[in-house]
């Protein structure tokens, strides 16, 4: 805990992904169970910025069948690791994959859960075949993935204000590099210099497949077109964000605002509308970390 780490370096080093069975959710209402680390997926590639589940198609009933060695998938996650590298891994039920290697089911009180060490389904590196930016980016500090059908698109930002596209479907030589471990290293088909500091959050619009928003050290908030990505399409400087989300069923993005450069009085959550229009949703006496928006 002691360890003091940089964002413009890139760090190796041990990790862990938990996944936790939290019993079945209903709102306004406790929790069946008490939550359980059923197991965990343990990497080398540094501590982890930031996780997001494949917002659908990745999922498969617990019941169906597959050929050995797979397993039922319950959905694919990809991990923002400090060592400026994106890894997609296809996790398996926990009870399919308990029951494949023959371990009871983790209790509450058991203290020594099943740890495993995996290799990913694709890895997201910026560059080109002959020109690896390698540390060059810095580390991963946002990242996103399309909402919108078919989920082939990845939007990850980094240190040096870098936002790189990854199109996961793509058979372009160019882009799929087999490494020598026979592992996959999918390389971006677009980069742009969305800011001049790093890219704090970044998100897709619900409704469009075209539309990405922003946020950068440099405290602008800015709202990309996918098809043409030479300008922004809208752009606002006002103070630093910690998180944005693009509600599906508003006209704009939610802004998780942090202490620097805001007024007293104004800290909280900000709403900022196609308009450039600025609402003060929540307020909050100390700097706001995370912005969720429900469908």
């Amino acid at each position: 805990m002691d360890d003091v780490h940089r964002v413009n370096q890139t760090y190796t080093e041990p990790g862990l992904v938990q996944l936790w069975d939290c019993g079945r959710l209903k709102y306004n209402n406790r929790p069946d169970s008490q939550p359980v680390l059923v197991y965990g997926l343990a990497q080398d590639k540094g501590f982890i910025w930031q996780l997001k589940w494949c917002p659908a198609g990745g999922w498969e009933p617990p019941s169906s069948s597959r050929k050995a060695p797979f397993l039922p998938r319950l959905g694919l996650l990809a991990v923002a690791t400090s060592n400026g590298v994106v890894t997609i891994y296809s996790l398996p039920h926990p009870d399919a994959l308990l029951s494949n290697q023959k371990c009871p089911t983790p209790k509450k009180d058991d203290a020594n859960p099943p740890i495993y060490k995996v290799r990913g389904v694709m890895t997201l590196k910026l560059g080109s075949v002959k020109a690896p930016r390698k540390e060059k980016s810095g580390q991963v500090l946002s990242m996103d993935w399309l909402p919108q059908k078919p989920h082939n698109i990845m939007a990850v930002g980094f240190y040096d204000g870098i936002v790189g596209l990854w199109d996961l479907s793509t058979k372009s030589a160019l882009l799929r590099v087999r490494e020598s471990d026979r592992s996959l290293t999918l390389l971006p088909y677009r980069c742009i210099l969305a800011h001049d500091q790093a890219v704090r959050a970044l998100t897709f619009c619900a409704a469009s497949r075209h539309l990405l928003a922003t946020a950068g050290e440099d405290r602008y908030v800015k709202t990309w077109d996918l098809r043409r990505l030479f300008e922004p399409i809208k752009v606002q400087r006002r103070y630093l964000s910690n998180e944005i989300c693009w509600p599906l069923d508003i006209p704009g993005v939610m802004e998780a605002k942090d202490v620097a450069f805001v007024p007293q009085g104004s800290l909280g959550v900000h709403f900022l509308d196609h308009n450039l229009n600025t609402y003060f949703a929540i307020s909050r006496s100390i700097a706001v970390w995370v912005s969720v928006g429900y469908e």
